[in-house]
């Protein structure tokens, strides 16, 4: 144990709140004036706990208080403060560091400082807007108002810039900084991606005569929504990638299960759609060139499957 001693209030993720230095022991700790550290939580006692040298170590003890220091979830009456040692007193966390505590090495910092602020954000909300827009036109017809188009892109831009608020909030509390144009930026592109591949997967399945691709197409939705929740993460806790992609992973796996559970309940199916249902013009469809005397001995076979199940179903 080196002087000086470093007190330090934690919040509940074990973030430090602040510090306070003492040169020298006991430090009285608890709500009274007279403490050298002063806590301001009404479950604190007046003089609720002495931090004092016993035998070269950091020993914290109870002094007048009815609600003690609980370590590991337990009242302990003394508690050997080593440097990992986190105690509650009433609502307050505390640690206990000397001088001579290690610490760890620096960290590479690896993150984009110019791509921070309102420059992501200005990008994400003309993303977010030409998505919005070119979703509504496309999904609209040649008598859709300019106001029906312009509502529903105000609409989803609205929804776009309440999910990045939520995100900021997240990463203030748990993070520090909120960092609401990169969460913007994010979802923006997420939901890009996802009304593109919605267009396309419709085009190449009607072209390609892939039913599955389109009547499973809310599976192949989620996709690049998952992959923007997934940025999310990382942009929470940059160094925790793995295990962002592993809760990633698993919450895709959990809502698509969920998906599946009410398409067979609905329809009897797994897939969304009972039937491809497309639209696009028959010239789109990408077609194998036959003869007529294929085609007709093609229709010939057809011709004698339906029969037998009409025979078959007959009584």
């Amino acid at each position: 144990m080196k002087s000086p001693i470093f007190i330090e209030v934690l919040a509940r993720n074990g973030s430090v709140l602040r510090r306070q230095r003492f040169q020298q022991l006991p430090v009285r700790i608890g709500r009274a004036y007279t403490s050298d550290l002063i806590l301001d939580d009404p479950h604190v006692a007046p003089q609720h706990a002495v931090l004092e040298d016993h035998e070269g170590q950091l020993v914290l003890r109870c002094d007048d208080t009815r609600n003690g220091i609980i370590v590991n979830k337990r009242a302990a009456d003394q508690v050997d403060m080593q440097g990992h040692t986190h105690v509650r007193l009433g609502h307050t966390r505390l640690r206990v560091r000397s001088a001579d505590h290690p610490v760890a090495d620096e960290l590479p910092d690896t993150t984009r400082h110019g791509w921070e602020g309102w420059m992501p954000a200005l990008l994400g909300v003309i993303i977010a807007a030409v998505a919005a827009f070119g979703n509504e036109w496309l999904d609209g017809d040649s008598s859709t108002e300019l106001f029906s188009l312009l509502s529903g892109t105000f609409l989803l831009l609205l929804l776009t810039v309440m999910w990045a608020a939520l995100w900021a909030l997240i990463n203030r509390l748990f993070a520090g900084s909120a960092r609401f144009g990169r969460h913007l930026f994010i979802i923006s592109l997420g939901i890009l991606f996802s009304t593109l591949w919605f267009k396309v997967s419709g085009v190449l399945a009607y072209w390609l005569s892939w039913a599955a691709l389109d009547r499973h197409s809310d599976l192949f939705l989620l996709a690049p929504l998952a992959l923007a929740i997934y940025f999310h993460l990382v942009t929470l806790s940059p160094r925790l990638s793995k295990r962002m992609a592993g809760i990633t992973a698993g919450l895709y796996l959990i809502v698509t299960g969920m998906l599946l559970a009410i398409n067979y309940e609905t329809t009897g199916k797994l897939a969304n759609k009972v039937y491809m249902d497309a639209p696009y013009p028959p010239g789109l469809r990408h077609n194998q060139t036959s003869t007529v005397a294929a085609f007709i001995e093609r229709a010939d076979a057809g011709e004698e499957r339906l029969q037998a199940l009409r025979e078959k179903a007959e009584p």
